[in-house]
């Protein structure tokens, strides 16, 4: 695989690991924004949680990427080259695999890419855990959350979260499905909670703006 320049992807995930019972992924959701680099990559792993050696399959699913872009995947064992969309890899007792997920751009800036990666034993698809890897050009200017310590829980929800802004830097709220559909634009009431209710139960993007219009961070939430 080509080297070239690699920028960090950057988020706030305030919940818990996910975890399948053996199998435990480090963030279930990551946001990379998409600068002037022709490689941006995504930073995660997963952890083999049983005491004993076990053959993992990990798989990639590319939901929406831009014409032109490719992407490819790093394990522990190498990076591969973009067709390769699954690989079985063994995984020691309670040790970890890098899970890292690349999107070439080749000069096109400007996109949007979502993948998901599945990791699963490899004798058994149905013990599995799931993340969800986003590259955004529209999330380049997006100002750093961790200042502001913005929460937002429980999550998972019926349908009603509280929204914890201590220093009021939140305008309006835009919540997006995983494929990046925009379902609803929101302004934060003085009551500092969000209603999904209306929608059905899945996983949604939450991003917050500040009063200029401008993207505060992005955070996924579970609605149950």
């Amino acid at each position: 695989m080509k080297e070239k320049l690699i920028i960090l992807c950057f988020g706030i995930f305030f919940q818990l690991p996910f975890i399948s019972a053996q199998i435990e992924i480090e963030k279930d959701s990551l946001f990379s924004p998409i600068m002037e680099l022709d490689d941006v990559v995504g930073k995660n792993k997963f952890t083999n949680k049983i005491p004993q050696l076990r053959n993992f399959k990990w798989t990639r699913k590319i939901i929406e990427m831009t014409d032109g872009w490719e992407s490819a995947i790093c394990d522990q064992i190498q990076c591969y080259t973009p067709p390769v969309s699954e690989r079985e890899i063994e995984i020691g007792p309670n040790a970890s695999s890098v899970l890292d997920v690349h999107v070439y751009t080749y000069g096109q800036y400007s996109g949007y890419a979502l993948i998901e990666m599945k990791v699963a034993y490899a004798s058994d698809p149905n013990t599995n855990v799931f993340a969800y890897y986003t590259f955004d050009s529209a999330l380049s200017s997006t100002k750093e959350l961790s200042q502001f310590q913005i929460e937002v829980y429980p999550n998972p929800s019926a349908g009603l979260f509280t929204l914890e802004d201590p220093t009021q830097v939140i305008h309006s709220l835009r919540v997006f499905d995983l494929a990046g559909k925009q379902l609803m634009n929101l302004a934060k009431g003085e009551r500092q909670w969000i209603n999904l209710s209306k929608l059905k139960a899945g996983n949604y993007w939450i991003q917050m703006m500040d009063k200029d219009g401008s993207a505060l961070g992005t955070k996924m939430i579970s609605k149950i």
